[in-house]
């Protein structure tokens, strides 16, 4: 009797022990599933970094030109959400910005790094879509110290159109395109999968860039146009340039070339550096002192880019 009633306080106690086993391990499980979900809540929510250089899309298009296989060098990383990529005009970060950036860098805090597989992208040229692709790739983790290289080999339906967009861009906007890749990247992380969206834009310049010559005029000290003058007077030669770019700054090497009346070589040569920066207007002068009376006129001569001709030339009169 009092074994009987052993073996069954054994079995009730072996009982016991496993299903506190078995709620154990379901905590557990169920912790690490809940970690798991919690990280591909949070890498769901994320923006990929799509990094592409303005030289390489100035070569795409070059290749464009030239009827070449029209492959694209780009880079890829996570991001913060609703990241978007935009070229601006280039600062130098500070000393102290790279070590705090190093810093965060080495912290003590490991996570999951997801991998990335397939890309669906658009190529947009100044507002305009040109070509949307899917490209396949296998699944490959990024390191969060380097980009994950990304070769983007596209087949355009319609390569005219892509080149006419750029050139009536580019004479619009001295010579820089606004170029955009947007889309998704297929990102996983453990047993989950989601759509990560990216965009970047940059202005790659398909030629040199030159300022624009909005109006030149005889002035005098004030900046007040004029048409008359004494000679040995303080005269200037105003000029207004415009930069039509939207990123990129410039500089011109402007000679001014100024010429008398019924005198055959020059008065006058002045040459000056100038620089425009983008998107703006500046206004240069060029002194000249006049000192014999009769008709003055100028020309203006920049390498490749703006001229002014003897026949469009103000007329200056000293007397």
């Amino acid at each position: 009797m009092a074994e009987d009633e052993f073996n069954g306080r054994s079995r009730e106690d072996l009982v016991t022990l496993v299903e506190i086993i078995i709620l154990f391990c379901a905590v557990l499980a169920g912790r690490q599933i809940g970690s798991m979900y919690s990280e591909y809540v949070e890498a769901s929510r994320l923006s990929a970094f799509l990094q592409v250089s303005e030289e390489d899309l100035a070569l795409f298009i070059y290749k464009a030109s030239n009827g070449s296989v029209l492959n694209l060098n780009t880079g890829l990383a996570f991001t913060i959400p609703s990241f978007e990529s935009v070229e601006k005009e280039k600062t130098e970060i500070p000393d102290y910005v790279r070590r705090w950036l190093i810093s965060l860098t080495l912290g003590p805090i490991t996570v999951q790094q997801p991998e990335v597989s397939d890309m669906e992208v658009e190529l947009w040229v100044e507002n305009n879509l040109i070509q949307k692709s899917v490209f396949r790739f296998d699944r490959e983790r990024i390191n969060y110290l380097r980009l994950l290289n990304r070769t983007l080999i596209f087949k355009l339906d319609d390569r005219e159109r892509f080149l006419d967009t750029v050139a009536n861009a580019s004479r619009r906007h001295g010579g820089e395109v606004e170029v955009t890749l947007k889309g998704e990247v297929l990102s996983h992380i453990y047993f989950f999968s989601f759509w990560l969206p990216f965009s970047t834009t940059r202005y790659p310049l398909v030629q040199p860039p030159h300022a624009e010559l909005i109006m030149s005029s005889w002035t005098n000290i004030n900046g007040v146009n004029i048409s008359r003058a004494e000679r040995g007077g303080d005269i200037y030669i105003s000029l207004s340039l415009k930069n039509p770019t939207r990123i990129h700054s410039m500089w011109e090497n402007v000679t001014v070339i100024v010429y008398q009346s019924g005198v055959d070589e020059p008065v006058a040569s002045l040459s000056k550096t100038v620089g425009v920066a983008a998107g703006s207007r500046v206004v240069y002068f060029f002194p000249f002192t006049p000192e014999e009376p009769g008709k003055y006129y100028y020309v203006l001569e920049t390498v490749g880019g703006f001229k002014l001709d003897v026949k469009n030339s103000p007329i200056l009169e000293v007397g």
